[in-house]
């Protein structure tokens, strides 16, 4: 442990071709808290196997004020994991004098977060064993069948799980930190937060990080992509699978398979969740009564509406409403 590194320090772990956006997302919310809430004590660093200038996967070099081994034992309030593209994660990995050292600063630390792949990080250090973990979503499965002792989460944004924090990928780990603000300083200051660095609003950590427009822009031309788009425009017309069918001139089974592969999802599943991505933000958006969202995105009712809720996001549309909708501070004229 060394004198000068505060208590309150909230410390990012980075090694050679981390992802930058693990870092600068989180590290912009927490130093934004840390600068409007001086009364929380918060002080940052960066630490990495070595000292001194790391650069990321894209090329930016950051600068690490400390060796990890300068830590040990350091009673940070959390010690954050980065993540990074498979070969620099295996990399880092493979050192176990690194490993040894994170394990010992994590066990000392009141928290242990991850970003994104960052979770690997932890897991093989065995700072995270027997809790829940989340990652990005392609690599669920594999951090799954590695880490049997760890219960890994497929969909969720963030997760907290006693004192081990972990998030999905890249821009999920800023929710992790606006998580992190408002259990800490409140919410008045994690909307702040939001607002200033043009967040759209705070997410739950139960929300879905993985949506059927990202697939399917992922893949412009696809028959996904437009299927995906004549929903998001016409959420009230009947989709039914007889009228997706019809529509995109698929045999059922086609359909079924099309949706399956590309989402792990049937056509029902789909369109259910393009419709309550649609009354979301009708919900956070607009005035409009609750009854005529559910209409005006094909749900025919409250009561199917509110059962789309809890099955898409464990929360009902009102809540949903009074938890999310937070307009940004207009201008006044002068």
């Amino acid at each position: 442990m060394i004198a000068s590194i505060p208590v309150r320090t909230l410390c990012f772990v980075v090694y050679p071709g981390f992802e930058l956006l693990d870092l600068t997302g989180p590290y912009a919310v927490l130093s934004s808290a840390a600068r409007l809430a001086p009364q929380l004590g918060w002080s940052l660093c960066i630490a990495a196997p070595e000292a001194g200038l790391v650069t990321s996967g894209h090329g930016v070099a950051v600068l690490a004020e400390h060796a990890l081994q300068e830590l040990e034992a350091t009673p940070l309030h959390s010690l954050i994991c980065v993540g990074g593209d498979r070969e620099p994660v295996e990399t880092v990995l493979s050192d176990q004098d690194f490993l040894d050292r994170l394990r010992r600063t994590g066990e000392a630390a009141e928290r242990c977060i991850s970003i994104c792949s960052g979770a690997y990080l932890l897991a093989e250090a065995g700072l995270a064993r027997h809790h829940r973990l989340t990652t990005h979503w392609r690599a669920v499965r594999h951090l799954s069948e590695r880490y049997p002792d760890i219960k890994v989460e497929p969909d969720a944004i963030y997760i907290q799980d006693g004192a081990i924090w972990s998030s999905a990928g890249v821009t999920a780990g800023m929710d992790l930190a606006l998580a992190l603000v408002e259990q800490e300083a409140g919410r008045a200051l994690a909307l702040k937060i939001a607002q200033n660095l043009l967040v759209q609003r705070l997410r739950s950590g139960g929300q879905s990080q993985y949506s059927p427009d990202l697939a399917a822009q992922a893949r412009p031309e696809s028959r996904l992509a437009r299927l995906c788009d004549a929903v998001r425009r016409e959420p009230s017309a009947d989709w039914s699978i007889e009228a997706l069918c019809d529509r995109f001139h698929l045999s059922r089974r086609t359909l079924s398979r099309l949706t399956r592969t590309e989402l792990n999802q049937s056509p029902a599943q789909l369109v259910e969740q393009l419709r309550v991505e649609a009354a979301r933000a009708l919900l956070v958006e607009t005035d409009h009564a609750i009854s005529v969202i559910a209409d005006m995105c094909g749900f025919g009712g409250l009561q199917r509406l509110d059962r789309a809720f809890q099955r898409q996001l464990g929360v009902a549309p009102r809540d949903f409403r009074a938890r999310f909708r937070t307009p940004f501070p207009q201008e006044t004229a002068s």
